[in-house]
């Protein structure tokens, strides 16, 4: 035989076998997409689910039932309902697995704790002051964490938790460093720069969750089955300084188009650190400037992310709205100055706060600041009512699409409700209603 002709017919098994693998291969890196894809996908369907079960479930506490949770809720003392406690502790052990499998999940997308965290020195005393700010009853959230259970699908829920810790290591180091943290203690928005969040599986059901920014660090371990919280440390940074781009190449995993942009946004706060100096977050023309060299180009992508939240609420409840009678200009006042923040004008939403708009949820969470603040200053029990109920309830929200852009939102937590329509391609929010059953 030719050894021309004996060569060609091996090496076009070889080619072939070759050609045969890469397309095994080919079709496992599909599959393994697909599936990928396919679990994202799941988890993103049985949140949403989560989500309207758990409003269905809490319902009758913003209607029919108010009265005993305001009664409950009320109390400067902590007090139990056992009404609320059963049905909320027996949904959350229906459902059990598919929370524990959510939060695990969820978990996962966040990178581990960097080995080293220069200029970053443990302060003592921290656990102790904790301890003693929870006797308050406004700060008495780790005490009410396994009622909470129910509301936190993943680490996105422990936002508020996050943010009370931020709040208390503030006041910590404010009381430990008072000259060094003069400036910045005031100057220090949540809403400008970004906190780097790290999580680390310590045991089966354990993880340690780290919260970084520039100036700080805490971190506290979180039972992801009971949601307790423990073992909380606090970190300093008197320097401040940190090399440029420090962090800023770490990444979330990130599964749907809504998990990207705000990871995109995330790491823009990050690097605003450094765009904006400590000093200068007051000049709000230059904070501003900068906002929008990120916000401008991502315009349409939050368009889309709005959109699709916005389609997945339920449609605006008819019946319900006349039901609020009386018309309260000061709570108009005080949502507009939590959630619009008038940029261009009046209706227009400040960049600051739009970029963290992905849906009509957020706005409803500054409602409901407005509400705590506003009735806090009306009447002190009234204010402790809506204070201590934003850690277990949240307004319901309601949407129609009217034209291209443009939606009808409304908003119902217990004795006031919030109308408005949302252009949500140019951030403009019109027709600003707010009322109440309250007679004046």
């Amino acid at each position: 035989m030719d050894e021309r002709k004996t060569y060609g017919i091996g090496e076009n098994k070889k080619m072939k076998r070759m050609k045969n693998y890469s397309c095994w291969l080919i079709v496992m890196i599909v599959l393994i997409n697909v599936s990928c894809s396919g679990n994202a996908q799941e988890h993103h369907q049985t949140r949403v689910k989560l989500q309207k079960e758990i409003a269905t479930l809490l319902a009758p506490y913003q209607k029919e039932q108010m009265p005993q949770i305001k009664q409950w809720l009320s109390t400067p003392k902590l007090m139990k309902n056992r009404d609320f406690t059963q049905k909320v502790t027996r949904f959350y052990k229906k459902h059990r697995a598919k929370y524990l499998q959510m939060r695990k999940t969820d978990l996962k997308r966040y990178p581990s704790t960097p080995e080293d965290l220069p200029g970053y020195q443990p302060i003592d005393g921290f656990n102790p002051f904790l301890k003693e700010a929870f006797k308050n009853d406004l700060g008495k959230m780790p005490y009410y964490a396994h009622l909470m259970n129910y509301k936190i699908l993943d680490l996105q829920n422990k936002e508020p938790f996050i943010n009370n810790l931020k709040s208390y290591a503030i006041s910590f180091m404010q009381q430990k460093y008072p000259d060094t943290l003069k400036e910045f203690s005031s100057r220090l928005p949540m809403y400008v720069y970004g906190d780097m969040l790290f999580a680390d599986k310590m045991k089966a059901k354990v993880w340690k969750i780290t919260a970084i920014n520039r100036i700080f660090a805490f971190r506290f371990d979180w039972n992801i089955e009971t949601n307790e919280n423990s073992n909380f440390q606090l970190y300093y940074n008197q320097d401040h300084n940190q090399p440029e781009n420090w962090l800023g190449n770490i990444k979330v995993k990130t599964n749907n188009s809504e998990e990207e942009l705000k990871d995109k946004a995330h790491h823009f706060r990050w690097s605003l650190y450094n765009k904006v100096p400590l000093d200068e977050t007051q000049n709000d023309e230059k904070v501003l400037a900068i906002i929008n060299k990120f916000y401008r180009p991502h315009q349409q992508s939050y368009r889309k992310v709005r959109r699709k939240n916005l389609r997945q609420l339920n449609d605006l409840p008819e019946k319900r709205w006349p039901q609020f009678k009386v018309k309260d200009s000061v709570l108009k006042s005080a949502f507009f100055q939590q959630a619009v923040l008038g940029y261009k004008n009046k209706h227009h939403i400040n960049p600051l706060l739009g970029m963290d708009y992905f849906g009509a949820e957020q706005i409803a969470v500054k409602f409901q600041n407005a509400i705590g603040a506003y009735s806090y200053r009306q009447n002190p029990r009234a204010g402790l009512f809506y204070y201590k109920s934003m850690l277990f309830f949240e307004p319901e929200v309601y949407a129609r699409k009217l034209k291209k852009d443009s939606w009808k939102v409304q908003m119902y937590y217990f004795d006031y409700a919030l109308q408005f329509t949302w252009n949500i391609a140019t951030d403009d929010i019109r027709d600003v209603e707010v009322r109440s059953k309250k007679t004046k």
